[in-house]
Order: C-alpha cells, then structure tokens, then sequence
C-alpha cells in the first residue's frame, strides 16, 4: 500500500486547538445521546495511557484540548484518541484500547476514530463509537463486565464473560456513489444518506451480545467469533464461524518499516501536542518532510478543521497530498448523515464560494454511478471543470480523470498549476476521448 494509503488507514483521532464546529446532529449522534433528556456530565473513565494520547471536547464546545496521563474523563464529551490510547471504566471492570490500523490493511478504511462515553446504569461502560476502531475489554478481577456500545442507529449490549475476554468494534461510513448533492435544512432528512458498516470480532474469551433483544452467544476462534452490520439490512441474527483470526485483526503482528514510521511520526505529534495545543497542528502541516504534513491533514480531517483541508486542496505541493486531501474529505462528508450539508455551509459562509461553486464541490466528492460512467456528458463536464476559476474544482475534477482514463497520467496534471497550467492539459485529456468512443467504467485507486 502506498503511504499515503497507510496513513489514511492508520489514524485514529488527534487533537489541536481548533475546530470549526461541534459534531453535527442526527445520524450517529442521535444514538450518542445519553439515556436521560438533561445530559449528565459525570467522571466516568480514566486515562491510562500518556499524555496527549486523548483529546475531548465539551459536547457544545467547539475546542479540543489535550487529556494529561491519568485523567479524569467525562460523559457527553466527543473523546479522540491516537493508536495506542487506553482507558478504563471508572468501576476498573472495562477497558477500551485504540488502536488504529497502521499497517493499513482493515476490510474498510478507518481514517480516524472517536466516542462519546455516558454515565453507566445497569452496566459497567456505556460508550457511542461514531467511528473508526476500538478494543473492549474485561479487566475485572472475577467474573463478566458488561458494555452497552453504541454506534449509528444501533445500540448492542454486551457481557464479555470472562476476565480478559476482548473483542474488536470497527465502524465505517460511505456515500453510495453517483448520489445526487441536494442543499436541505439541517437535521432534515436526505434522499440518501451514508451507508454504514460494523465488523465485530472476538479476538480473545467468550462474550453474549445483546442485539435487538436477540442474545448471541460469540467465542474466539475457532468459534461463532463475528458479527457483521450494515444500515441498509436488519441487525445480525446469526454469529459467523472463524477458524483464525483474520491477520489484520492480530494484535501480535510486527510493523513494516512504513508503519513503523507512521507510529513514530504520530507519537511526535503526540508529545507535541500534549505540550503546546495550539501549535501542533501548524508545525506539522509546514514540515519540509512529507508525512508530518500527511499527518497533518488527517489532523484537520478529524477535528473539523476544514480550512486547512481547503486550503491544501487549492494548491497541493505533492500528489501524495493532492489524493489523501480528497480522499479525507470523500470521508469527512460520510462520517455523519449532515456533514455534507455542514461542509457546503462552510464552503458559502467562511470560503466565499457561490451556492453553484458549493454544489459542484459537493458533488465533485460524492462522485458517480456506473451509470454515469457509461455516459459521455460526465467525462465532458469533468473535461469543462479543468477551465473553472476554482482551483479546489478544477483539481477534484482532474482527480476523477486521472483515476478514469487511463492514458491520462501521460499528460502530467499539476495540481498547484495554474488556470492556463490546466487548460493545456485539458486540451491533451480531450483528445482520450474521441466520440463516440468511451472508456470503461473506471475504479477509484
């Protein structure tokens, strides 16, 4: 895989100092919301790992701030989390670990990761996963402890029966591609919406989960050790045999020497971070070194800051940049059902972008059905959106062109050119295209 692929697979959560807005609602949030209608903030875990591996945000706050080793964490905060963060209950009976995915290999892309935890009653943990990985735990002395997990619409109990008995939870959400952009009031309900997916795995011990009023009994493998999910079907009914852990979800696996980089290069920030918030973010997007400014956007990417992601989409120093800037805000816009909505808004009040400016970039990201593929307009429209005024359009367009036709990479695109830059390579990419001849259907890289 290549780097910017690793990374893009590898993040969980980092903080800094600013973000634009607070998690919109709807969506997964509306499974975060603790049980009773005032929300309680209460201490409800603590940090186990160091400083800055966490980042929390007050629930109507718009500004992450690093948690110190051993802290106090609080219900209704969004938490963030680096690879290697931990936590534990405040009973000391569950423990949730972070772990990433550095080597870049789980079945879905996991770009970053972040929960909000809620005050337990009747259980030992009650935390919303709305997105990414995690780990749950059994660290009780004795017996089974029990995690009410929630994530999108679902909210699935569970008794890990046995000391050290843990499992893995992996959250992901995409648009359907070809999805149309519609402008509509937030909190209203689309005509589509993201389609999320969950993977549960019993990587150790036994464990029964409450799905829907359905108790199923999982064992590590070999054993029924997996559960799938998705939000276009109903909830699973049925546990699926593994043999063997499937190798993307060994924890014992050794690092490549990329990966082994990333994690260096994110505990960097890490320690950055935990000693100066407000400046982390900066010094790594304007490292002469490529992966601090990599990690850099993955930063943005999660804590909202969407400027600097417009901004690197504008003029992107590198490919490398160009493809991870696009392809994290592919995801920004899927993590919650509204934050399409939210980044056009931003786009029109804080950019200066016209609502037809704003439309196009929405639906430049949204992409396009096989259907559209087969049609000679949408390769016109892209070739047209190479001559735009907007380089942030012009360079989403040559994105999807790069990635349909193939003969493209032979007239070298530059993403941080100029109008003219494009216009010249434009006139070459026409000429890929003689009518009525059309390429297949491409795949995005």
């Amino acid at each position: 895989m290549s780097q910017p692929g690793l990374i893009a697979a590898a993040l969980v959560v980092m903080g800094c100092g600013l973000v634009l807005t607070p998690s919109p609602p709807g969506g997964a949030s509306a499974a975060a919301q603790p049980p009773s209608s005032q929300p309680r903030r209460l201490a409800v875990a603590r940090v186990l790992s160091a400083a800055g591996s966490f980042a929390s945000r007050l629930a109507t706050g718009t500004e992450y701030r690093p948690l110190p080793a051993e802290a106090d964490i609080h219900s209704t905060d969004r938490l963030v989390a680096f690879p290697g963060a931990n936590l534990v209950s405040k009973n000391g009976r569950i423990a949730l670990a972070f772990p990433g995915d550095l080597l870049g290999d789980a079945p879905a892309p996991i770009y970053d990761t972040a929960c909000i935890l809620h005050p337990a009653e009747e259980v030992d943990l009650d935390v919303t996963l709305e997105c990414g990985r995690l780990v749950v735990g059994n660290t009780a002395a004795e017996g089974a402890a029990t995690c009410r997990l929630r994530f999108w619409n679902q909210t699935w109990t569970i008794a890990l029966e046995t000391p050290e008995t843990r499992l893995l939870l992996d959250l992901s959400s995409r648009w359907p591609a070809g999805t149309r952009f519609q402008v509509r009031k937030m909190n209203r309900p689309g005509s589509a919406a993201p389609v999320a997916t969950a993977l549960l795995i019993v990587l150790k011990g036994q464990a029964t989960v409450d799905v829907g009023g359905v108790a199923l009994a999982l064992t590590a493998p070999p054993g029924p050790a997996e559960l799938r999910w998705d939000s276009l079907h109903d909830p699973p009914r049925v546990a699926r045999k593994l043999e063997q852990l499937p190798p993307w979800a060994d924890p014992q696996r050794p690092l490549t020497p990329p990966a082994r980089a990333l994690a260096e290069t994110l505990d960097r920030f890490r320690q950055l971070y935990a000693r100066e918030p407000d400046q982390a973010l900066t010094r790594f997007a304007t490292a002469k070194e490529l992966l601090p400014r990599l990690v850099a956007l993955h930063v943005a990417q999660a804590l909202d800051v969407l400027e600097h992601l417009e901004q690197t989409l504008h003029a992107p120093a590198t490919k490398d940049e160009w493809d991870l800037c696009v392809t994290l805000l592919r995801h920004w816009i899927a993590r919650q059902p509204n934050h399409d909505q939210f980044l056009y808004d931003f786009l029109l009040t804080r950019q200066q972008y016209a609502p037809a400016e704003g439309r196009i970039f929405l639906q430049l990201l949204l992409g396009f059905s096989e259907e559209d593929l087969r049609q000679a307009e949408t390769y016109q429209v892209l070739l047209d959106y190479l001559t735009h005024e907007k380089a942030t359009l012009r360079n989403l367009a040559a994105w999807h062109l790069l990635r349909l036709l193939p003969e493209a990479p032979r007239f070298p695109y530059k993403p941080d050119g100029s109008r003219e830059d494009a216009l010249r390579v434009r006139d070459q990419w026409k000429q890929l295209l003689p009518p009525p001849s059309l390429p297949s259907p491409g795949k995005e890289r």
